[in-house]
């Protein structure tokens, strides 16, 4: 037998005894609570509009086979994240317990608990923050925490995993519940994306990205500006100034994850304007 099969042979003795009956007895029980498990159905079907302009849009499109709706499948790796911090957090309420209750005396201390303790208290610390870090993804079209049928490559692997128990799709759920998520990629080999965005795609997103906040930056700067200029009149300076604000508010809250993110930058682009909503006051002020 080579060294590589002794040391793979090692290892995997040392994962099966560092699993032990309260993890088994806390799996099962999580099981239960997901006993749906986190595969749902999706359908190539587009959402918000009707089935007649789908097929339309697909016929002009060229699609084959445009007149059938595929389903599909989407597995969320944050929802088996959340299962693993179930998981942990059984084990935790055990050892919490253990130690509530070693005794009446104090003195019969839990050791198997106590060692247990500390690793299980990181991993759960480190699967919340991991959770936190999924949730960045959330929405996006190259979510690396979701596979789905919507993607070519996706679905190859989540079918023949589904067919290798002898499932399909409506032994998941009812077909009819499946979610529009519509166009689906293109099957052709040229046309299928990465499981992740290529360093050059990165970088084209995020330079597209700066130019469209700079667009829309200096849009919200120069339209009032001008506005307020062109017509000095107080009410319209105050009006344009409000609807500015509300509005620059908002695309914030969509784009930025923190609130003080969102207040900073609304109190700033308020904070300009209201320079110029001074400078009309002045002039204003001073031409009467």
């Amino acid at each position: 037998m080579s060294r590589e099969s002794k040391n793979a042979d090692g290892d995997t003795s040392r994962q099966d005894a560092s699993t032990t009956s309260d993890d088994v007895s806390g799996w099962d029980d999580v099981c239960h609570i997901y006993k749906n498990g986190c595969i749902t159905l999706v359908s190539s079907r587009r959402p918000y509009i009707p089935q007649w302009l789908d097929t339309l849009l697909n016929e002009l499109q060229g699609r084959t086979q445009s007149n059938r709706i595929s389903t599909g499948y989407r597995l969320s790796f944050a929802d088996m994240q959340r299962m693993y911090m179930r998981q942990l957090q059984i084990r935790l309420i055990k050892i919490a317990t253990a130690q509530q209750f070693r005794g009446e005396n104090g003195k019969d201390l839990p050791l198997r608990e106590l060692s247990e303790l500390g690793p299980i208290l990181r991993k759960y610390v480190q699967a919340v923050q991991d959770h936190e870090y999924m949730g960045r993804f959330l929405g996006s079209p190259d979510d690396p925490f979701i596979a789905s049928s919507e993607r070519a490559h996706d679905d190859m692997f989540l079918t023949s995993a589904i067919m290798f128990h002898s499932k399909e799709a409506a032994d998941i759920a009812l077909l009819e519940t499946a979610i529009p998520t519509g166009p689906w990629e293109a099957r052709r080999q040229k046309l299928v994306k990465p499981i992740a965005s290529t360093r050059g795609e990165t970088r084209k997103k995020a330079f597209l990205s700066r130019i469209g906040g700079a667009v829309v930056g200096g849009a919200f700067l120069i339209f009032p500006m001008w506005l307020m200029v062109l017509k000095q009149e107080i009410y319209l300076s105050l009006g344009v100034t409000t609807g500015c604000v509300a509005a620059f508010g908002v695309l914030m809250a969509l784009s930025m994850g923190s609130l003080d993110a969102v207040f900073t930058a609304t109190f700033a682009y308020a904070a300009v304007l209201m320079v110029f909503v001074g400078v009309m006051m002045q002039n204003t002020g001073s031409s009467s």
